[in-house]
């Protein structure tokens, strides 16, 4: 089972199955689409 990132529906116990059970992670296309933007906007300063 896999858990998506949203950037909006990260708990303290998701992080903690995440990072004991080693539980697998992935991004959605909008939250990723989101982190290039910033990271664009970033850069420029």
């Amino acid at each position: 089972m896999r858990y998506i990132i949203t950037g909006a529906n990260l708990s303290v116990e998701d992080v903690v199955s995440i990072s004991r059970k080693g539980q697998k992670v992935e991004l959605c296309p909008e939250a990723l689409k989101r982190i290039i933007t910033c990271r664009a906007m970033i850069e420029k300063k």
